[in-house]
């Protein structure tokens, strides 16, 4: 705030006696000047207020452009965290299905060879019998299952 120096009601009564003494032009420039010092005064505080409003803008920006930063650098870090998380889980239940997998078809391969060996193949004439018998099965709607299992 500007320190005035001067008291505008004093210079309102000083052109008020210079007016009544006759010095009419004297007396209007001493209240012009009063009015300018007003003038000046309230655009100063006006000044100083839009100063004070425009400081706390660029704080405020600044705290925005600083936070956003910060947010978009954490949210990088993050993003690669998950990402090499999701990645170690993905392959890891990749190598538990291919391991799992394996071991399926070697058990199967396995089953297969056993079949081979004890003389049983899928080119077996017996094979044709059994497919007609379960059909004769399913047909007439009595089906009975014996497993003999070694």
């Amino acid at each position: 705030m500007i320190d005035l120096r001067t008291d505008q009601d004093f210079l309102e009564q000083l052109a008020s006696d210079h007016f009544d003494s006759g010095r009419g032009a004297t007396a209007a420039d001493i209240r012009a000047a009063a009015d300018d010092i007003r003038n000046l005064r309230d655009y100063a505080t006006n000044l100083e207020r839009e100063i004070k409003r425009a400081s706390s803008d660029i704080v405020e920006a600044r705290q925005t452009q600083a936070a956003d930063f910060l947010f978009n650098l954490i949210k990088a870090q993050v993003v690669l965290l998950v990402e090499g998380e999701v990645k170690t889980c993905i392959q890891s239940e990749v190598d538990y299905t291919i391991c799992t997998i394996e071991d399926r078809i070697d058990s199967l391969e396995t089953d297969v060879a056993d079949l081979n060996e004890n003389g049983r193949s899928f080119d077996d004439p017996k094979t044709d019998e059994i497919k007609d018998t379960v059909k004769e099965m399913i047909r007439d709607g009595d089906i009975t299952v014996n497993i003999d299992h070694m």
